[in-house]
C-alpha cells in the first residue's frame, strides 16, 4: 500500500500518510506555522526498503544438514536432502514472516524510506488560507491575488 511524506525543503521528509492529499494538508499546516514560511511545499511517494528477509529457507537447510553430518558422520548424509521446492517457499514465508516480526518487536526497522515521484505544492496566501476557513477576519484581503 502506497505512503507519502512531506518536506518544506525536499530534502527532510516527515510523517507517514495514506495519500498526497493528506500528506499535503499536513505540509501546509506545518509550513504556514514557520517563521519565514517556503512558497512551497512537496510531497513525495515513499518507497519502503527491502529488507531481504526472504529467500533464507535453502541456506539454512545447507547449514542444517552440514551440521548434522559434522555431529553424526556418514550415517545422517541424506538427511534433509532432495528437500521439494513447495517446503523450500513454505519454510521461506516462515522465516520472513519471522524476521519482520522480529524486527518490528526490537524496534530494528529502517526509519528511512526512499523517496520519489515529488510533486509541488504552493503555499495557499494569508487571504486564501483565511477565507477557506469562512473567518471574515480584515487581514483576509491581505496578499489576494486575482486568479482569475
Amino acid at each position: 500500500m502506497a505512503s507519502y511524506s512531506y518536506s518544506l525543503d525536499r530534502q527532510i521528509w516527515a510523517g507517514r500518510y495514506p495519500s498526497r492529499k493528506e500528506a499535503a494538508e499536513a505540509a501546509i499546516a506545518r509550513a504556514i506555522k514557520e517563521t519565514s514560511p517556503p512558497e512551497t511545499v512537496y510531497v513525495g511517494q515513499r518507497i519502503e526498503p527491502d529488507l531481504r528477509a526472504f529467500g533464507h529457507a535453502r541456506g539454512i537447510i545447507e547449514t542444517m544438514r552440514r551440521r548434522v553430518r559434522e555431529d553424526n558422520g556418514e550415517i545422517a548424509d541424506g538427511y534433509l536432502r532432495g528437500v521439494g521446492d513447495k517446503p523450500i517457499a513454505d519454510l521461506d514465508r516462515a522465516i520472513e514472516a519471522t524476521i519482520m516480526d522480529w524486527l518490528n518487536r526490537s524496534g530494528l526497522e529502517p526509519s528511512w524510506a526512499r523517496i520519489e515521484a515529488v510533486g509541488e505544492y504552493p503555499l495557499p496566501s494569508v487571504g486564501q488560507l483565511y477565507s477557506s476557513k469562512g473567518t471574515d477576519r480584515e487581514v483576509s484581503d491581505l496578499g489576494v491575488e486575482d486568479m482569475g
